[in-house]
């Protein structure tokens, strides 16, 4: 609402009325010009500190039009303090509205960065997915080809193992062969050499008696034959310890101490649970003593062994067809439990000091100290063929 609108509605009846006179409104105007606001008391319609009277209608209106300004100031002054606190309101909210946009501009630069970055890294994580797969693919292939290499490695060496093993054996006969041809030269050379003998005392001897003759005829062949048979027996034992020699000769000290030499009166068992790790159990016809006489049995009590309830033990047969029998029954025999055994011959090797053509002092050395058959000797496709057969409990030989 405008000024003159309050002031118009303001006025009353009583100051519509027409002036009297011209010079009395003039006056008053003149009057109003001098007059000092801030002195004056707009409830009474009185200068303060002042005594003004004026008697009759030009009072009564001076008082309305006192009052009618006084109360115009004191609008114009509310509306001011209201239009200056509107103002500090509107610039407060724009100054938030400033901050608002500003920290909204810098989250949508930030979350346009991220975006940016995340679309980076998903490039990046397809990128390297790819590659990897490449690199996967090419690891199989080289994989494959490595395994097929390996495998026709393998199976030259096994081609050129057994042509080795094939030339060995033919190597073997031929020197049986000769070692023969020799024992029967030898052999027919002492024959002769007796039958020569006898011949030059029958030629030379003098009238010996009758009886003597024939007693030395008699005595004769018994002799030839005895020395004969003597001659060949050492030539056969001296021959078969030379043969044994001959096969260990061109092999260094290294070679002959990890050579493994089979006891065909020894029976290896593993897979023996620790309930059943008892001598005398073991002795009993029910378990290994029904094959035959038992000597010795040895446990292998380590922690390791124990903890996997599985004991490997050595029995000792005082024959050798006895321990081969046990090894044939009791070869992945499988107990109540399902536990599974396990058997072959027992291996020892030879001492270092025989191996370094050393004398052994140890009376109680339990290695070889003379040369054994070469078809004694486990080679290392035996060791690794036994070791493959998985032993003990189920929970051993079960998983893959």
């Amino acid at each position: 609402m405008s000024d003159q609108d309050s002031s118009s509605s303001q006025m009353t009846p009583e100051m519509l009325l027409p002036m009297e006179n011209a010079d009395e409104m003039e006056n008053l105007l003149t009057s109003l010009d001098h007059l000092d606001l801030d002195k004056y008391d707009g409830r009474h319609g009185k200068p303060l500190g002042s005594v003004f009277q004026m008697d009759g209608v030009g009072g009564e209106r001076l008082d309305l039009i006192m009052e009618r300004d006084l109360l115009q100031m004191e609008q114009n002054q509310r509306l001011m303090t209201e239009s200056r606190s509107y103002s500090m309101l509107v610039s407060q909210l724009e100054s938030q509205l400033t901050r608002v946009q500003t920290k909204c501009d810098e989250q949508s630069r930030e979350m346009s960065s991220q975006a940016r970055e995340i679309s980076a890294l998903q490039q990046k994580c397809a990128l390297q997915t790819v590659q990897g797969e490449q690199k996967f693919n090419q690891f199989l292939v080289c994989a494959n080809q490595y395994e097929q290499s390996k495998v026709k490695e393998i199976e030259a060496l096994k081609l050129k193992l057994s042509q080795q093993e094939h030339m060995l054996n033919s190597m073997r006969s031929e020197l049986d062969h000769r070692h023969q041809n020799q024992n029967r030269a030898q052999h027919c050379g002492h024959q002769q050499n007796h039958v020569n003998n006898f011949n030059y005392q029958q030629r030379f001897r003098v009238n010996g008696q009758q009886q003597h003759q024939q007693h030395q005829q008699q005595h004769s062949p018994t002799s030839s034959s005895s020395s004969e048979s003597s001659c060949s027996n050492g030539n056969g034992n001296g021959a078969q310890n030379g043969n044994n020699a001959q096969y260990f000769e061109h092999m260094s000290v290294s070679q002959l101490e990890q050579l493994r030499v089979r006891q065909k009166n020894i029976v290896y068992i593993i897979g023996l649970p620790v309930s059943l790790c008892n001598a005398k159990l073991l002795k009993s016809n029910k378990w290994f003593g029904k094959f035959g006489v038992i000597s010795r049995i040895c446990f292998n009590t380590s922690p390791k062994c124990v903890k996997a309830n599985s004991i490997p033990t050595f029995v000792t047969f005082t024959e050798e067809r006895d321990a081969l029998q046990a090894i044939r029954r009791m070869n992945l025999y499988c107990l109540a439990d399902g536990t599974r055994l396990k058997t072959n011959f027992g291996r020892t090797k030879y001492c270092p000091l025989f191996c370094r053509k050393e004398a052994c002092l140890n009376e109680k050395c339990k290695f070889l100290h003379a040369w054994a058959e070469h078809d004694d000797i486990i080679t290392e496709q035996e060791i690794t063929d036994f070791n493959a057969i998985r032993a003990g409990p189920p929970s051993r030989y079960n998983r893959k």
